[in-house]
């Protein structure tokens, strides 16, 4: 349980804020034009490599299970194309986490955080 937090935020001028706020806005606009239910990337990209372009080159986009999918336009989006459980999701996860291992010898980290419940 949480109780406190306390935030350390640097002081920066406004234009700099809004520019960062505009560029993260239109960011969101071009990830939900690829699917209405995408949570965003789902793997860190790995230090000097791209992590939605190794899965790319894997062969992986449009793998799917269950409803879970990886994104036709960009390898690190997984999207619910209908009605994809928690579980799909988790699995197509670690599927291809374990595709990128096994073929690149690379340890995909999540950017998105799991919460079990």
């Amino acid at each position: 349980m949480m109780l406190a937090v306390t935030l350390e935020l640097p002081s920066k001028p406004f234009k700099e804020i809004s520019k960062v706020y505009v560029s993260v806005m239109r960011s969101a606009e071009r990830v939900s034009r690829l699917a209405k239910k995408v949570p965003g990337c789902i793997f860190k990209n790995p230090p000097g490599a791209s992590a939605g372009r190794m899965i790319d080159e894997l062969g992986l986009k449009g793998l799917n299970v269950g409803d879970a999918r990886v994104s036709d336009r960009h390898a690190n989006f997984f999207v619910n194309a209908d009605a994809a459980s928690a579980k799909d999701m988790l699995t197509l996860i670690a599927d291809v986490a374990g595709v990128s291992k096994k073929l690149f010898n690379v340890a995909l980290e999540h950017e998105v955080v799991v919460w079990n419940a």
